[in-house]
C-alpha cells in the first residue's frame, strides 16, 4: 500500500471543539488535543480527527464550541514528529497521527499532556455557527 502524502505545510486544519472546556475566552485548552479513550461503543482513538475547513471539523458534531485552527507548518515545527495526513475515508477531513494515548501510566500521561499543550499553544479559536 502506498504512503499517503501529508497535508501541505501552507494549509490550516481545524479541530472541532466538542466540549465547552476545550476553549475558554478564546484560548484553546490542551484537552482539545487528547486522544479519546475507548468505551463500550467506540474503540480508542489512534488519530486525532481534523477538518480541512472549520465547517467540516464540526459537521458530525451535534453540539460544538467552534474550532481550534492549526497551521500545518507550525505542527510540523513542533519537536514531536506529528503527521497531518488526509483522512482516507473523507475528502473533507484530515488526521493527526503520532499522539500518545492519555494513559494511567505516568510517563505516557505526561507525554500526552505535553504534546497536547504544545498543540494548544499554536492553535487559535475560530467560532463556527451551530447548524440545526
Amino acid at each position: 500500500m502506498a504512503a499517503i502524502a501529508p497535508i501541505p505545510e501552507d494549509r490550516t486544519v481545524y479541530r472541532g471543539l466538542r466540549n465547552s472546556n476545550w476553549c475558554r475566552l478564546g484560548v484553546v485548552h490542551f484537552k482539545a488535543f487528547l486522544l479519546r479513550p475507548g468505551n463500550a461503543l467506540y474503540p480508542p482513538e489512534a488519530e486525532l480527527s481534523l477538518g480541512l475547513t472549520a465547517g467540516s471539523a464540526v459537521d458530525e458534531l451535534t453540539e460544538h464550541h467552534g474550532t481550534a485552527a492549526l497551521s500545518v507548518l507550525a505542527v510540523n515545527a513542533l519537536p514531536h514528529h506529528l503527521q497531518v495526513i488526509p483522512d482516507p475515508d473523507n475528502a473533507a477531513k484530515a488526521q493527526m497521527s503520532g499522539l500518545p494515548m492519555f494513559s494511567t501510566e505516568e510517563a505516557q500521561r505526561g507525554l500526552a499532556i505535553t504534546m497536547a499543550s504544545d498543540l494548544a499553544a499554536i492553535a487559535w479559536h475560530v467560532p463556527v455557527p451551530q447548524v440545526n
